[in-house]
């Protein structure tokens, strides 16, 4: 559920600006310095784990040595937690979910009114497999509703949503939208759509099924959660967890190569943390977490949030010894898309998958070269469009620099499907009608 929350950050501001925003650390930890601080605050209100899915990047899916307490919060107890909250600093919102399904719990739609007594917003984040209460929760009209998924077809979708079941999930995304018109609710409803490298043929067809429905559309790099097995892959500290033999084929399919990620966010190491400095994780029981990064529920907890002031809980989240491990590795910034250059070491990734069809073009048509100039130009154009930039002289160079390789023969299929379908005005031209047997986009 990881990659559902990150978006939610940028109401901290853009990336650029939070690695330009001075540390808070130390200097305003008081009550009244915390008193005009704005958090975001995690409220997990199943255990730590209580989840339908199993999903091989998410630790419900590759921690499960980790027995965290299972459980649901009581309406009550998020009653006294938002009274608190409200009183010692600013809640920019509240977001009922962290590694566990919300629409799990029997009295979501109770725990979204009570934040929203507050004049706190509301965000849910589902896998939307399963809606026994999805009815309740939009009558209850959060602020903003997700819907996390990582494939259109269940062959994509079911690799990395493991235990899911997407035909299911897209029936229920007809339900969402009905449900929305029923309740009259004024909910944002948005698609995280995680990107993968074996899934990105799927986001079109997702793209345009969710924008069908009137639904936003938001893709994301797929990242490898949680902290302790990223410090334990990067560091190789076999004492924090085990990476598996499935650990490695998933950080394989990561479009966003986690150490690639990690040397180009070096220069970054310092800078301000904002899931230290800007967020609280709660877990069911109403005990303050590290970080929302963080899944261990009782070996990284740092006090009671009804019995410990918030300054010293930030005090207590300064000085532990996880949360400078992490930083040191630039992790805080991989978390969180906080440098620019992470999209490009994603799109070196891409153009390394996708770059067979360039050669195919290169090499067919050698005869041509003005004629193939052009369909790379328009394919070009269209990964661009698929990845919310203008095509660029940087994208232009990565192509180029990736092409020097050979077309496997998987990559050859039946299908019409080229750079996202299109490209009509070419279908009389024999040649061209050879390219587009290739499936790469």
């Amino acid at each position: 559920m990881f990659l559902a929350r990150l978006p939610i950050q940028e109401q901290l501001g853009k990336p650029a600006e939070r690695n330009n925003m001075p540390s808070t650390a130390n200097n305003d930890i008081g009550s009244a310095g915390l008193a005009s601080r704005s958090f975001i605050f995690y409220i997990e209100v199943l255990g730590m784990g209580q989840c339908n899915l199993r999903c091989p990047s998410c630790p419900t899916g590759n921690f499960r040595d980790v027995n965290n307490p299972a459980g649901a919060m009581n309406p009550e107890l998020l009653q006294q937690i938002m009274a608190k909250a409200v009183s010692e600093c600013v809640v920019a919102c509240v977001c009922l979910f962290n590694w566990a399904e919300p629409l799990l719990h029997p009295k979501i739609g109770e725990l979204i009114r009570i934040v929203q007594q507050h004049g706190v917003p509301c965000h849910l984040s589902s896998n939307l497999n399963d809606i026994r209460n999805l009815e309740a929760a939009l009558e209850a009209n959060p602020t903003e509703f997700r819907v996390s998924l990582s494939g259109f077809t269940q062959e994509t979708y079911g690799l990395t949503h493991r235990g899911g079941n997407v035909e299911i999930v897209k029936e229920n995304m007809n339900e969402l939208a009905r449900l929305v018109k029923k309740t009259k609710a004024t909910t944002r409803i948005q698609v995280l759509y995680h990107r993968y490298k074996n899934n990105l043929d799927d986001e079109v067809l997702m793209k345009a099924y969710a924008t069908k429905l009137g639904f936003t559309f938001l893709p994301a790099w797929a990242l490898f959660m949680p902290i302790e097995k990223l410090l334990a892959y990067v560091e190789n500290d076999a004492s924090l967890a085990t990476i598996t033999a499935e650990d490695y084929a998933t950080l394989d399919k990561l479009a966003l190569p986690v150490r690639e990620a990690l040397a180009a966010v070096e220069p970054y190491r310092n800078s301000p943390c904002t899931l230290q400095q800007h967020q609280i994780t709660l877990d069911f029981r109403g005990n303050t977490m590290l970080c929302c990064g963080i899944y261990d529920a009782d070996k990284y907890a740092v006090g009671m949030f009804l019995e410990t002031h918030l300054s010293d809980i930030q005090v207590r989240k300064e000085s532990h010894s996880m949360c400078a491990r992490c930083t040191r590795n630039g992790i805080h910034v991989y978390l969180t898309y906080s440098a620019a250059e992470l999209q490009a070491v994603a799109l070196r990734t891409v153009f390394r998958r996708y770059s067979p069809f360039f050669v195919a073009i290169q090499s067919i048509w050698r005869k041509r070269p003005q004629w193939a100039l052009g369909k790379t130009s328009q394919c070009l154009t269209r990964i661009s469009v698929r990845f919310s930039g203008p095509s660029t002289p940087e994208m232009e160079r990565l192509m180029l620099a990736n092409t020097q390789t050979h077309v496997p023969s998987r990559l050859i299929t039946q299908s019409s499907t080229v750079c996202g379908g299109g490209l009509e005005d070419d279908t009389k031209d024999r040649q061209w009608g050879k390219v587009k047997s290739l499936q790469v986009c």
